[in-house]
């Protein structure tokens, strides 16, 4: 659903839709903490799977922000960043790509430039991310 509002909202900034993805990327981050903590009896998911969660709703967030160097997001993606750092829980390459793309969609042109929104952009998007 995530990546469905990134796309709906490419590029836009439209503050509802950043405000709604950022709080489902940081309660991924968060639950990713507690089961990699052991903070939780039963994880309802594997720490990989919460992984590429983290990743696609990263993607979104900067797919919504795109070219606007939105400190907010910049703040979220360089916590993020530093994570990976560490290499705490398995991250791969993959994992390092999400991130980088995100910061690069991000400040996309320098600040000057974002995505379309005309179906041929989202569907070029969507093959790009996916």
């Amino acid at each position: 659903a995530c990546l469905a509002l990134g796309l709906r909202f490419a590029g836009s900034a439209n503050l509802t839709a950043q405000s709604l993805v950022s709080s489902h990327l940081l309660a991924f981050v968060s639950l990713k903490r507690r089961v990699t903590s052991g903070a939780t009896r039963a994880p309802p998911v594997d720490r990989q799977t919460l992984e590429t969660c983290i990743n696609v709703t990263a993607l979104s967030l900067a797919i919504i922000m795109a070219g606007t160097g939105h400190l907010g997001t910049l703040r979220i993606l360089r916590k993020l960043s530093r994570r990976l750092d560490t290499n705490l829980g398995g991250l791969h390459y993959g994992n390092h790509m999400a991130i980088s793309m995100s910061l690069g969609f991000l400040f996309l042109g320098g600040g000057t430039r974002t995505f379309s929104t005309s179906n041929q952009a989202v569907a070029a998007l969507l093959i790009s991310v996916f």
